[in-house]
């Protein structure tokens, strides 16, 4: 990441945390639109710093009317009569309302982080939010202040939020539209939506920072990310000024026009780009859509060949590449030249050839000092056996480099959906019992990676082409522990011309 896209990226933070347009989608879109290639290790901790640059900014912002309601609060405790007072009543319901979604986001969390890697959805959830904001101008009919508020009321925005976890759907939007479906004039509406929002976002915020600390090499880039922080902080002060002040004469109907312009270009524009099938940020850096270009179609599991696949278009005089993902020959609909995947997904085709291959492995945090592991250590801990750090230590001493006999951290297994083929070919040959019901899943290996670079507790596996300094190779202990080995194989309709031809051995000579 650059200090350009930290400081864009910082200001529209900054602006879209507060204004009913949905952050997250800005946040998702703009380098996706914009063909950034950011590193999910880069991005991951920059979202949490511009949020926390956000949450500062509504922090200082009502400094003064959040020290009156906590002043409130504990006079209320000592007294025993916490609802006595307004302000004290305020703080509870804003406490209240905000369970709804902390309950969606510890439930949901494999599934909201696989929105976030999806342009497509992001954008077609703004389309949910301009539906919220004409709902809330039609049904709302702005004759309630604060005062009036009551629990019912607080569950009611509540739940509204708890929708805004995910990417698309504005939280001030949809907590804005729960109070004012509950008849809160549109400033009360969100003067108790910003309030609302400092909770929630300081449980996330600290929740991120522990896992943004365990990043490894994280010093290196955090002076950018800084920077992202305090330009998001300093202009999303302002940014609720100014909604507070237009909100309290003005309708959100215009928010809402915005949302859907943003939504149905950002979806005509991944149309026209390779982008769009990538269901990811800054993925390739794809050929024009001329119609000589040739079609590559890849596995989602082989998206750590993007690198090598772009090497080799530089390298064959006049060929043009672009590139899709889809997760089987079927899904890819024929519209390819050339297809690759693990053996397991390209059937039933014209033409396969061997380009290289692959190895499941389980991979680790290189925090947790796991060097080794056998093949029954690994059955134990995938299917619960083994739940914490210093049992598997008392089985297998040797594989550790340090001592962890003492150590009580619960081990955190990762898996992958039981239809997936990585999954079933791991677990055929390695678990003697079902997953443990405590394991986590992961939608897709590039999220599989992201757990395990983000939890120093974290075990899981991946192909070993996604292995990076974030996530390392647990090395089988044993001779006789034989890795899956995965062919990776090129499916195409028909024999392939010279210029396929030698795109497909320069993969060949790069792969393994």
């Amino acid at each position: 990441m650059t200090f350009f896209q930290s400081i864009l990226l910082g200001i529209i933070q900054g602006i879209t945390e507060f204004l009913p347009i949905s952050s997250s989608a800005h946040l998702v879109l703009v380098p996706s639109l914009l063909n950034w290639n950011i590193p999910a290790e880069q991005l991951f901790p920059f979202d949490i710093l511009v949020q926390l640059g956000t949450l500062t900014a509504v922090i200082f912002y009502y400094r003064e009317d959040m020290a009156i309601i906590l002043k409130a609060m504990f006079k209320g405790l000592v007294a025993r009569k916490p609802f006595a007072e307004v302000e004290a009543r305020t703080g509870w319901l804003t406490l209240l309302a905000t369970i709804p979604a902390g309950l969606v986001g510890l439930l949901l969390k494999p599934v909201i982080e696989a929105a976030f890697s999806s342009p497509a959805v992001t954008a077609i959830s703004l389309f949910i939010t301009a539906i919220f904001l004409v709902v809330s101008e039609v049904l709302g009919k702005r004759t309630r202040e604060i005062d009036a508020l009551t629990w019912k009321d607080a569950l009611w925005i509540g739940a509204f939020q708890a929708l805004a976890v995910f990417p698309g759907i504005s939280r001030s939007g949809s907590t804005i539209t729960g109070g004012m479906t509950r008849n809160l004039k549109r400033q009360t509406a969100g003067q108790f939506a910003f309030l609302m929002a400092v909770p929630i976002m300081l449980a996330a915020g600290l929740l991120g920072v522990i896992d943004m600390l365990q990043i490894p090499n994280l010093q290196n880039f955090l002076p950018v990310m800084t920077t992202g922080f305090l330009i998001a902080a300093v202009v999303g002060y302002y940014a609720i000024s100014w909604l507070i002040g237009y909100i309290n004469n003005h309708s959100l109907l215009p928010f809402a026009a915005y949302c859907v312009l943003l939504g149905a270009g950002s979806l005509a524009l991944m149309s026209f780009s390779p982008q769009a099938t990538l269901e990811s940020n800054g993925n390739t850096n794809a050929a024009s859509s001329d119609s000589s270009a040739y079609q590559v179609t890849y596995a989602p599991d082989l998206e750590w060949m993007v690198p090598v696949m772009n090497n080799c278009q530089s390298g064959v005089s006049d060929f043009q590449v672009i590139y899709q993902q889809a997760a089987s020959v079927s899904a890819a609909a024929g519209n390819y030249d050339a297809y690759l995947s693990y053996e397991t997904t390209a059937q039933n085709v014209a033409n396969l050839y061997q380009i290289g291959s692959d190895k499941i492995v389980v991979a680790a945090n290189p925090a947790r000092g796991i060097q080794q592991i056998s093949a029954s250590l690994i059955s134990s801990i995938f299917s619960g056996r083994i739940t914490t750090w210093g049992e598997a230590y008392q089985a297998c001493p040797d594989c550790f480099s340090s001592d962890l006999a003492a150590a009580s951290d619960t081990i955190t297994v990762w898996m992958l959906p039981d239809d997936s083929d990585l999954w079933r070919a791991f677990a055929a040959l390695y678990l003697d019992a079902p997953a443990s019901s405590f394991a986590q899943i992961a939608p897709n290996t590039r999220l599989m990676r992201q757990m395990l670079a983000a939890d120093p507790n974290a075990i899981g596996i991946l192909p070993a082409g996604w292995l990076d300094d974030s996530v390392k190779e647990v090395i089988l202990r044993e001779e006789s522990d034989i890795p899956i080995t995965l062919p990776i194989l090129a499916a195409t309709h028909a024999e392939p011309d010279s210029s396929l031809s030698q795109w497909l051995a320069c993969v060949q000579n790069a792969l393994p």
